[in-house]
Formats: C-alpha cells, sequence, structure tokens
C-alpha cells in the first residue's frame, strides 16, 4: 500500500451517461475516423466477440501536440440507439449493455487505460462543467442523464477517518497505530500529506504486511513480470479468458499493453507511446497542486439540479473503503427515501443499499476497489439498473431465514462477562490463544478485540502480520498471558472457510511455536 495513498489509485468503475453527443460532429469525417480507429483484432484473441470496438487519439490541441487516448466499445444490439457512456478506469467489468468509451483523460498521461481513485473528483466536477454549460447555452446542451462513483473519494476527513477506521476494524493494525493515525492525519489531506502522517502510515503499512489493499481478503501477487510474460505465451491457443479471479491482472497487463503488436491494434502511434507503459502514473499526483479537499458541495448542487447520482463501493476495498463513503455521504446530510437493506442476485446477497433524496447507495459484497473486477454479475446487475433507472433486487428469490435455527433459548444463566475467569487462568499459567476470523458479524475481530483491550494485560510483541505459503495469513498480538490471532478471510467457523490457516493456527498452538511472521 505504500504507493496507494501518494500515487495510483486504480478505481473501480466511474461511468457517465451521455446522450445527443452525436449533433456536434463532423459526420464525414467522424465516419473516415472511425474505419481507420476500427479495432479488428487483439493479439491473443482467439474468439470472436459480438460487438464493435475502436480506439486511438483524439486531438484537444493540436498546437500544443495535446491529445486523448480512448477505446470506444458499441453496444452488442442496436448501437445507434443506445444511450453514450463514458467509462474511466473501468475493470474487467462485461460492456455489452450499452454504447462505451473507455477514456485515458488527463493531459501527460499519454496511451493510458485507468488510473486512481481521484476520480471522485473529476466525474462530480466534470458533470458540473456540463451542467453548468447547459445552463449557459441556448440549445446546443448536452444530454447528461447522470453519474456513478465506485469507491472514489469525496471528503478528506471523513475519507481518511473512514479509512482508519477500517483497517483497524479488519484487525489490520494495532490500538496504537489507529490512535497515532487519528492525530497525525486526521486533518490532512488525502493526496499531499505532512511527514508526520506520512510517517505514521509507513507503520501502518508494516503492520498489515503484503496484502493487497484494493482487495484485502484475496491472495496479493507474488509474480515477477517474467512470470506473466511466461503465462501469457503458455496460453492455449483455444483458451478463453478465465473468469477466476487472479491478482496478478496488473502485471500481466502491463507485459500485454507494453507488446508492438497490441499497441499496433490500438493505433497507438510509436512517437507517442511511452518507453514503458505502466499501470500506475506518478505524474497527477505529484504535480496536482491544487485538489480540492472535498466535492460534497458539487453534489448538493448536482442534486439540486435533478442528474441522477449513484454512488457504489466494494466493501473489501482498503484505498477508499465503505466507511469513507459512508462518513462522505452522511456528510452531505440528505434525507432517506426508503429502508436501509439488502439487494439480491441469483438468490445471494449482492450487497446494501439505501436510497436518498437525489443519490443511490449501493455497496457491493466481497469486492474490492475494482468492482467489475472481483464481482462482474453483480457489478453487471448495479449497471444496468443504473442505467435503466430501475431499482436493485430487493428480495431473495428463495428465503433462507426458515432454515436458521435458534440455539440456546433455553440458556438462563449465562453471565455477562468472563474476564475475570481469563484474569484467573493467566495468572494459574495456562496457556491461552484467542482468535477471530475477520468476515465474522456474529462476534466479530471488533468486539474481541474490545474485550481484550478491557483485560488490560500488557504487550510482549508488536502487533503484525503472520503469514503462510507467502501470503498474509492474518495478524497477532501476544499480550502477557495470551496470545490475539486474526485469520484474514474467515467467518465465524474459522476452519470451515480457512482450513489451511486454520491448521497453521492449530499447530502452532499444540506445539508453542510461534506462527511465521516471515513472508517467505
Amino acid at each position: 500500500m505504500a504507493k496507494t495513498k501518494e500515487s495510483c489509485f486504480v478505481n473501480a468503475l466511474f461511468a457517465i451517461a451521455v446522450l445527443a453527443i452525436a449533433h456536434f460532429c463532423n459526420c464525414e469525417s467522424v465516419l473516415s475516423d472511425k474505419e481507420q480507429d476500427k479495432v479488428s483484432k487483439l493479439p491473443g484473441q482467439n474468439f470472436n466477440v459480438n460487438f464493435a470496438h475502436y480506439s486511438g487519439f483524439v486531438t484537444t490541441n493540436e498546437k500544443l501536440g495535446r491529445a486523448l487516448f480512448y477505446w470506444l466499445i458499441e453496444a452488442a444490439e442496436d448501437p445507434a440507439s443506445k444511450p453514450l457512456v463514458l467509462w474511466l478506469n473501468g475493470g474487467k467489468g462485461k460492456r455489452h449493455e450499452k454504447d462505451a468509451i473507455v477514456h485515458g483523460k488527463n493531459i501527460g498521461l499519454g496511451f493510458k487505460t485507468r488510473r486512481d481513485a481521484t476520480e471522485g473528483h473529476y466525474i462530480p466536477q466534470l458533470s458540473q462543467a456540463i451542467v453548468r454549460h447547459n445552463q449557459a447555452s441556448g440549445e446546443k446542451k448536452i444530454n447528461l442523464k447522470g453519474y456513478m462513483v465506485g469507491n472514489g473519494l469525496m471528503d478528506d476527513r471523513q475519507d481518511q477517518l473512514g479509512l482508519f477506521q477500517y483497517i483497524w476494524t479488519l484487525g489490520f493494525i494495532s490500538d496504537q497505530t489507529y490512535t497515532l493515525l487519528k492525530l497525525q492525519c486526521g486533518l490532512e489531506p488525502f493526496i499531499h500529506s505532512s511527514e508526520a502522517c506520512n510517517n505514521a502510515l509507513e507503520i501502518s503499512y508494516k503492520e498489515m504486511g503484503n496484502i493487497d489493499h484494493y482487495s484485502v481478503f484475496t491472495p496479493a501477487c507474488v509474480e515477477s513480470a517474467s512470470q506473466s510474460r511466461m503465462l501469457l505465451n503458455r496460453r492455449p491457443v483455444n483458451s478463453r479468458v478465465s473468469e477466476q479471479y487472479d491478482p496478478c491482472t496488473e502485471k500481466h497487463s502491463k507485459v500485454y499493453f507494453n507488446l508492438p503488436e497490441v499497441q499496433r491494434a490500438l493505433h497507438v502511434p510509436p512517437e507517442v507511446a511511452p518507453s514503458k507503459w505502466d499501470t500506475c502514473n506518478y505524474v497527477v499526483n505529484e504535480n496536482w497542486n491544487d485538489c480540492a479537499s472535498s466535492v460534497l458541495d458539487i453534489y448538493h448542487e448536482l442534486i439540486a439540479a435533478g442528474i441522477r447520482i449513484w454512488v457504489f463501493s466494494g466493501d473489501a476495498d482498503a484505498v477508499v473503503p465503505v466507511t469513507s463513503t459512508r462518513y462522505s455521504i452522511d456528510a452531505l446530510n440528505l434525507s432517506t427515501t426508503s429502508p436501509y437493506g439488502p439487494w439480491y442476485i441469483d438468490g445471494q446477497v449482492g450487497g446494501w443499499t439505501q436510497q436518498y433524496a437525489g443519490l443511490n447507495f449501493v455497496t457491493v459484497r466481497g469486492a474490492g476497489h475494482e468492482v467489475p473486477l472481483h464481482r462482474p454479475k453483480e457489478a453487471l446487475a448495479l449497471f444496468k439498473a443504473f442505467i435503466s433507472g430501475t431499482p436493485l433486487l430487493s428480495t431473495p428469490e428463495k428465503s433462507i431465514r426458515s432454515e436458521i435455527k435458534v440455539v440456546g433459548e433455553h440458556w438462563k444463566d449465562s453471565p455477562s462477562s468472563v474476564l475475570d475467569i481469563y484474569h484467573e487462568l493467566i495468572a494459574a499459567g495456562l496457556r491461552i490463544w484467542v482468535f477471530s476470523g475477520d468476515a465474522d458479524a456474529i462476534v466479530p475481530v471488533t468486539s474481541t478485540r474490545y474485550s481484550i483491550n478491557a483485560l488490560n494485560l500488557s504487550t510482549l510483541s508488536p502487533y503484525g502480520p503472520w503469514y503462510i505459503d507467502g501470503q498474509v495469513g492474518g495478524w497477532s498480538q501476544q499480550y502477557a498471558g495470551l496470545n490475539f490471532v486474526i485469520v484474514r478471510g474467515s467467518g465465524h467457523e474459522v476452519a470451515l472457510h480457512r482450513p489451511k490457516e486454520a491448521l497453521a493456527l492449530f499447530k502452532a498452538f499444540i506445539s508453542g511455536t510461534p506462527l511465521t511472521h516471515d513472508e517467505f
């Protein structure tokens, strides 16, 4: 995560639905450019697609030599009648539903397809510019229908507060570091932080270990670029792109988009192609010195203008987590128009949603920062609902509640606390390990942490990650007389959800040896 705060926020999905843009074009010129920019096939593509797509550059300032890279994907059916969607920084979501432009927007980035979560600023700002243009213009209006922002920055103070709370709640950092982050970074800007804040962040990164901050419950990529190249070369001729999540997608992309034949297929002239294409570009963050600390005022303006606004959040993202987005939306002080509740897809909870006056908030369960990459089916359902202006499915096809059995209804003498027993057993010298799966909502890791803190034990070792097979298995803290262990991505029944990690934990407890704290 050392680069996530100050550089590359790879965002989930930002979409603007815009109608009637073609009225501003010279049709003959457009038709000529269209055929020149059509992509016939991409290197390695051994299957046909049912849509046309185009890529190239749009000149924005011929005198200064400025141009923007674009990638236009037409709708599979009747593309001429479909609305236009500007999709910025999209992941691997399915785009067949509407015409879509994937746009590398900023000057200075060159040939680029995705960048950072500061799009949480750019998209409302672009929408504001369109709305104000429409208010000031005559007939040549841009028919903006609405926009979506996913896991995007909205307000520095709320974003920071939500981030620190999220990583502490899941057990990624110690109590002391949580306090330090709030003290040193609570009022800091998100993009350009002070040295004191950066030092506190470095401590948190060390405690968190080698996890994917964009998707905290999936494995981190441990491959080298050469391994990515080998995987690409070994792919069978008749193979399709796998739908299984690959944590090294970014590295594979870096290898692929640096291939000269790929750049030629996308109509990237050699004179503008970078010497080495990368998935992250540091130019903007290093030179963006006037980043607004908040765009909440723009939200109020666009809500008043009647623009459709959906804000969504993958709840396994530790870059701009769901807590940050919730705090920012709460700061808008909007009235609610429907109760908070789950939405469903194929009988399973896809996430949760809350309708406010002028804004719809949606979470996507189990998705990281790039929602279409981690939850493509749910992302498509979300996208369709936004485009059509229809609500997400709010009831399951089959209720599972009737299958839940109530246990313990006859236990009448349960004590309110057993902390005094812990003190007695610690004094007796018993070995005590307390572990917690951090994806449990019955007795979550936060409950266990508060209870252990109430024991007021001294710490014997620093808080930090433990590893299994090169991946972070969780985090641990050794207290005087008690060892606290978190199992990453596990639910209430740790052995069921993370059997390999559970076995390592069990063996360490039985043998009285510490868990592995070295990555390799």
